[in-house]
This record gives structure tokens, sequence and C-alpha cells, in this order.
């Protein structure tokens, strides 16, 4: 099995060729609002166009759709607090645990797509998602012990 290689771009036309190529956008499987459709196109420009089929374009614009919530969430938390009153004792947001759930899902399917946030920094998985969901990750923790006090 032998492995096609990559030609290198040496020509200012080929260049051209190639990055047309890399931003072809194709038609989401489902509708999808703009906030979604950008994030979308930033997952399908991950990979070369050629590489998706159906089901893996139909996984990234649900994933989309997840990230979208996850921004609203976050939002949410930010404008509410990170906590409620409930019977007079102060919890955190459960939107902090949605927001987790929905972040591990999001990342899972992104590595099933071969387009991980570890893959695209080369390494760095100190993603702005990944820092939320640590934060919300020690907010949880804190609350428990919160608790046995």
């Amino acid at each position: 099995m032998s492995k096609t290689r990559k030609q290198p771009a040496i020509t200012i036309a080929a260049s051209i060729k190639a990055f047309q190529q890399a931003k072809k956008s194709a038609s989401p499987p489902i509708n999808l609002s703009e906030n979604e459709l950008v994030v979308f196109n930033e997952i399908i420009w991950a990979r070369p166009m050629s590489d998706w089929n159906e089901v893996e374009l139909r996984l990234a614009a649900m994933t989309s759709r997840q990230i979208n919530m996850i921004k609203t969430l976050h939002d949410e938390i930010s404008s509410d607090g990170p906590l409620i009153e409930t019977a007079g004792i102060p919890k955190i947001s459960p939107k902090f645990a949605a927001a987790e759930m929905l972040g591990k899902s999001v990342l899972a399917t992104l590595r099933h797509l071969g387009v991980s946030a570890v893959q695209r920094d080369k390494g760095r998985a100190n993603t702005k998602l990944q820092s939320q969901l640590e934060m919300a990750a020690r907010l949880r923790e804190n609350s428990e012990y919160d608790d046995l006090i």
C-alpha cells in the first residue's frame, strides 16, 4: 500500500489552487445558525474536503451546534453568576455540569473526526474550552468540600 505524497506548491498558481481547495465549504446537512455555520466551516476546513463523507458532515454540523450551546451556557453563567441559591444555600449552577458534559462530547467527536484541538495545536491541549471545563471541575470540587464543612 503506497501513500501518495503531497507535492509542494512551488508556483504562485499552485499555491492559489491549493488555497482555494482548502477553503471550499460544504453545505451542512442540517439547518444551522450563522454562528453554528462559522464553527461548522472551521471544523470541515481542518481536513481536505475529499475526506468527508455524509455521516461525518452530519457529525460536524451537530458538533458545531453543541459548541454554540456551550458558548451560550458560559455566557449565561457569566451574566447570572456561578452560584445559585437553593433553600438559602448557595450551590454551583447546574449549567457548569451541562457545559462540561457537552464539552466532553464535543472533544470526543472532534477526536473521532480527526480534527481535535490537540492535533490542530500540535500537542497543546490547553484550549479555551478545556480551560473552562477545568474551571468548572475545580468549582465543583470546592463546593463538595464546602458541603462537608
